[in-house]
């Protein structure tokens, strides 16, 4: 066997080779490209997310009644409703982008139903950011029973987020739920 039919018998097999890197090479090319990409999505859309809440202000107890709660096993709240002038709590984006197709509820915690009479559920189309709403009803209309306030609406990018508190009394309780919702991708994104 000659030097030249050696070569020629080697050529495809490095060629393949060759092609395999470099296939390689691309595969790690679009894996970081891709992992910028979602790194700057998120950083679009942190810039611009909508946080819709009820405003509340400092509730102003003393020291003396904070500890006599602690003594009863209450935890003190330092937080109250924020109330407008018709005595309505008030709805607040907080967040730097606006929220879009904004649906909100206000119910007694106890009723899984939106059809229970003392659901309030309603729709807005747009709330701007630090933007403001009076809520659908007077807050003494609430009485002493737990609601919970719940929120779906979306960001500029189309993202879904939602918020659910829990009041009772013009009392903010202790935790309340913010989080962004999965929305199923198109099947045919995947391609582009």
């Amino acid at each position: 066997m000659t030097a030249s039919c050696f070569i020629q018998n080697w050529i495809p097999i490095l060629s393949f080779i060759v092609s395999f890197l470099a296939l390689l090479v691309v595969i790690r090319y679009t894996r970081i490209t891709a992992a910028i990409e979602r790194a700057a999505q998120a950083q679009a859309e942190g810039s611009q997310k909508p946080v819709v809440v009820l405003q509340f202000v400092n509730r102003g107890e003393d020291t003396e009644q904070a500890f006599e709660k602690i003594e009863m096993g209450i935890s003190p709240q330092a937080m109250r409703l924020a109330l407008n002038s018709e005595h309505k709590f008030i709805i607040k984006n907080i967040g730097s982008g606006p929220a879009l197709n904004l649906d909100y509820v206000l119910r007694l915690a106890t009723e899984a139903s939106l059809r229970d009479p003392h659901s309030h559920p309603r729709k807005l189309p747009y709330l701007a950011p630090l933007d403001t709403m009076p809520g659908p009803v007077p807050t003494p209309a609430l009485g002493l029973n737990l609601y919970t306030f719940e929120a779906t609406y979306r960001s500029l990018s189309g993202k879904l987020y939602r918020t659910e508190m829990k009041i009772s009394s013009g009392i903010l309780q202790e935790e309340w739920i913010f989080q962004q919702l999965a929305v199923p991708e198109k099947w045919w994104r995947f391609f582009f």
